[in-house]
């Protein structure tokens, strides 16, 4: 169901928030699925959509129509802010899993600087002494962990500058413009699988049917991706 406009939530000068609320509950959920991709079993996804309706109640409460914010964006901002948070909280990726895909990074890394453009999955998986079809299914492993990994490079860079009030939010949209300039580089079909995760909002069996692969090649390529982008934008900041 197409979701109504803005102004069809509000009489003269009140909301009708209830309204908001109910009409995103399926926004919530579509969230949940978006954001677990590579989450084990046990990870209930429905803990997650309870905290996301948690927060998409908050959102709803404390949105202030300005006349320019539309309350969608509003919310699903908050509600996968909150979503990841909880993820981070139940520390479920195990260690083993984390340090792999820090390696992966750290491959990247190393092989970039060598040849002065983006490896590819063979050269990454040579330089890691694995045979590729090894790490193509680790790559798969670990894309719950990269893209946790990404939110903690902006965040932690976020709380290691010290910044705070408008100064903080500068900082972070300069280095939200830095990551959209790292994803601009990226190999094409990287780059494609990226934009219609974040920007179309899609889930990896939606992109398989966009790109008819499938959804684990999908999770592969996200990952790899995501990889990618943690090397280059942990450069960046050490340079700045």
């Amino acid at each position: 169901m197409k979701g109504r406009d803005l102004h069809e939530y509000c009489g003269h000068t009140v909301l009708d928030r209830k309204a908001l609320f109910e009409d995103n509950v399926l926004l919530v959920k579509r969230i949940a699925s978006h954001v677990s991709i590579g989450i084990p079993a046990g990870v209930q996804k429905d803990d997650l959509v309870q905290v996301g309706l948690i927060s998409l109640y908050e959102a709803a409460q404390n949105f202030v129509d300005t006349g320019v914010a539309n309350f969608r964006t509003y919310a699903t901002t908050r509600v996968r802010g909150a979503m990841i948070d909880e993820l981070r909280k139940t520390s479920w990726a195990p260690r083993s899993l984390q340090k792999q895909q820090k390696q992966i990074s750290e491959a990247v890394r190393i092989l970039e600087q060598r040849e002065g453009r983006p490896a590819s999955e063979r050269e990454i998986a040579a330089e890691l002494g694995l045979p590729l079809a090894e790490y193509l299914d680790i790559l798969q492993q670990v894309t719950g962990a990269s893209l946790l990994s990404i939110d903690d490079e902006v965040s932690g860079f976020d709380v290691a500058s010290g910044a705070e009030g408008q100064d903080a939010e500068l900082q972070k949209e300069e280095i939200l413009q830095i990551l959209a300039e790292l994803i601009e580089k990226l190999p094409e079909k990287e780059k494609l699988v990226v934009a219609l995760y974040f920007d179309e909002e899609l889930n990896l069996k939606e992109i398989g049917s966009v790109l008819d692969v499938s959804e684990s090649r999908i999770s592969q390529i996200l990952s790899q991706a995501l990889s990618r982008l943690r090397s280059r934008m942990a450069l960046r900041m050490s340079a700045a």
